[in-house]
């Protein structure tokens, strides 16, 4: 179970100033964006080992939006393989509605 304080990041850039700032903050992992729906960004393996260099916890995001659910589930599995220790999925309301019972299907 994710607890403490975390900081979002969707760029290399943010992700670097939420490095600086976690320990002005007490914060304890980073949540990144590694991809939206079927597509899974390029270097993800760095963006996760640079986190936990820095002596934090890499969590990894994504919009979930239910299009190819297959392909949405080998985001996780990426994910998980590049080094970040956790996932959570962005469901916005107004993309994945009436999609939960179509993607178990």
């Amino acid at each position: 179970m994710l607890q403490g304080k975390g900081l979002w990041a969707y760029r290399e850039w943010e992700m670097r100033r939420a490095i600086w700032m976690a320990p002005r903050t007490g914060a304890t992992h980073i949540l990144y964006k590694v991809g939206q729906g079927s597509s899974y960004y390029d270097g993800m393996s760095e963006i996760a080992q640079s986190i936990a260099q820095a002596g934090l916890i890499p969590f990894a995001w994504m919009y979930l939006l239910l299009d190819d659910p297959w392909a949405e589930a080998q985001v996780v599995v990426r994910a998980f393989q590049d080094g970040f220790q956790g996932f959570i999925f962005d469901t916005e309301a107004d993309r994945c509605r009436n999609r939960f019972e179509q993607a178990t299907q």
